[in-house]
Formats: C-alpha cells, structure tokens, sequence
C-alpha cells in the first residue's frame, strides 16, 4: 500500500514539475527565434545525429548480450526490446520507465525475472562508471570557468564512486555463483524474498566472474561518446557552436535530474533546466539557453518515438517470420 502511495505521489509530482516547466518556457521562450530556429535547422547535420543515436543503441545491443550470455538471443529481437526500453525510460515519469526492460525481455526473450534485473543493474553500474572515468577530464579541462560547488560535487562523486566499486568488487569476488533453493512449499513471503535477493546476488557475482571488464567499460564508453556526438550534432543543426566537451558538461549535468523522482513525463522540465544550468555556466543568454534547450528535447523525442516506431515493426516482422517459417515446417 504504501509502495503504491508513494508510486502515485511520484506521477503527481512528476505531472506538477512538468506543468510548471512548461508554464516557464512559454512564459520566456522567444516564439519568433524559436520557429527561426526550427525552420532553419541543418538537415545534414541532424542525419548524422540520427545515425549516432542509433549506433547508441546497437552498442547497447551488444552490451546486453555479453551481459546475458546464458542463451542465444536474437540480435534484431534484443535490439528492439532495447529500443522500447529506451523510449518508455524517456517517456515514463519518475524513472518508472526502468522496470520496462525487465518486462521486455521477460515476455519478448524470455529472460527470467532475475536474469533481466541484474543485466539492467550492471548496465547502470557501467554507465556510472564511465561517467566517474570521464568526469575528471572534463574537470581539468573546464576547471576555471566550472563553479566550486560542481567540482566539488563531481570529486565527491568519483571518490566515492571508487570507494564503492572496491568494495563491491571485494564483496563479488568471494561471493558464489550458485544459490541453494528452498522448496517452494517450505518458504514463506520473508523467505521468496530472502531468496530473489540470493538470486540477483548470485547473478551479479556470474557477472563478475565472466572477467569481461574491460571490453564492456570501452562498450560503455563508446555508448556515451554516441550519446554526447548526437546531442552536439543537434546543437550543430541549430547553427549554435559549442564544444564537444562543454556538450559533455551539458550531458554530465543533466544526469542528475533524470535521477530526480519527479522527473517529467517526456523528460519535461529536467532537460530544459539541465541544458540552461550548463548554458548559464558557460555565459549564454537564458533566452538563447532556452530555445536550444526547448529545440533539442523536441528533436531527441522525435528520435525516441521513431526509433520506439522501428522497434515495434521489428517485433512484428520477427514474429512474422518465425510464424512463416513454422507454418512451412508442419506443412
């Protein structure tokens, strides 16, 4: 009861911020720049953003497939399960948008439950990891015009980030791989809970001891250079020149505010607030902040839905084919 309460005060709070982020940009949003903007954007440039975001998601794909390596998956039919759990993730408020994957390749692959969630955890741990690699490049490079409280919340992340990962990879190391089940009719509700937690345990320490580290931290990383190429192309197709490494400043600031329990439906208001928090460091007008912001969330959810459309035709063509091909065989 009150996972539900606090799952529907999470959508109402979500619906709340979004209303109010709307109200802001229609109240300071320049409609003449605005419609300039989206009548004069580079197509070229946008196709290449396009291409990047879904090259995103094919390394996505294949981060998957190390991660579940357990059966023989199809790789058109994971990437478009990968595909709908991008696009609910970004659609979904509150980051209710997560357990999508878990479902997903529940009734579409037939991944366990278990399975599923400890793909999805090493997946987030991954990319937090890149993203604590990464971080202190862009301090030293940004480190005079970022202000104090950013580096200091950025060193206090990767430190800490560090901290953790040894002990995590302390506590994996010596931690088997099997669990010993209990009789289904000798457990209790305290007891199935107890051994879903031995489960995803056993199937993070699995993880670990595939020693696929390093080819999934380049995975990763290349996941993310996707994700900061696409977002500058946009900036590019809008005649707006920023470097990619203030565009990573962007992206690492946005991060945050996805994490927020009230994030909006669509990414409503934690993207424009993310992109003019990062414009206003870099000394732009929050006019200008606030038109690129407004125009680039409308060009990411063009993308998101297009490539949600080329999933769902992936699944119909798959289960289509399969239909076919069983058809003939029992003919």
């Amino acid at each position: 009861m009150k996972a539900f309460i606090k799952s529907k005060l999470s959508i109402i709070l979500s619906g709340v911020f979004s209303v109010a982020v709307i109200a802001y940009v229609l109240f300071k949003l320049d409609w003449s720049a605005f419609q300039s903007t989206l009548t004069s954007l580079q197509f070229g440039w946008l196709i290449l953003a396009l291409l990047a975001y879904w090259l995103n998601y094919v390394l996505r794909t294949i981060r998957f497939q190390i991660l579940i390596p357990t059966q023989k998956i199809s790789f058109l039919q994971l990437l478009a399960v990968t595909g709908l759990y991008g696009m609910y993730n970004y659609i979904l408020p509150g980051k209710s948008g997560e357990v999508t994957y878990i479902v997903l390749a529940n009734r579409r692959l037939r991944i366990s439950l278990v399975e599923g969630t400890t793909s999805l955890l090493a997946a987030r741990y991954l990319d937090f990891a890149t993203i604590a690699i990464i971080l202190p490049f862009v301090l030293i490079f940004y480190l005079k015009s970022l202000p104090p409280w950013l580096i200091c919340a950025s060193l206090a992340f990767c430190g800490l980030f560090f901290i953790g990962s040894v002990v995590l990879s302390w506590f994996l190391k010596r931690l088997s791989t099997r669990t010993d089940n209990l009789s289904p009719a000798r457990m209790n509700w305290i007891a199935r809970i107890q051994e879903i937690l031995m489960d995803l345990r056993a199937g993070l320490a699995t993880i670990y001891h595939r020693r696929e580290h390093m080819r999934l931290l380049l995975l990763t990383l290349a996941i993310w250079l996707c994700i900061y190429t696409n977002l500058y192309l946009i900036v590019l197709s809008m005649g707006y020149q920023l470097s990619y490494f203030q565009i990573v400043v962007i992206s690492i600031i946005m991060i945050p505010m996805t994490l927020l329990p009230f994030q909006g439906f669509a990414n409503l208001g934690t993207h424009e607030i993310g992109w003019v928090a990062a414009f206003s460091m870099f000394g732009q007008p929050e006019d200008i902040a606030i038109k690129v912001a407004v125009s680039s969330h409308i060009i990411l959810l063009l993308y998101v839905l297009f490539f949600g459309a080329c999933s769902f035709l992936i699944i119909y063509l798959v289960n289509r084919s399969s239909t076919s091909i069983k058809g003939h065989a029992d003919g």
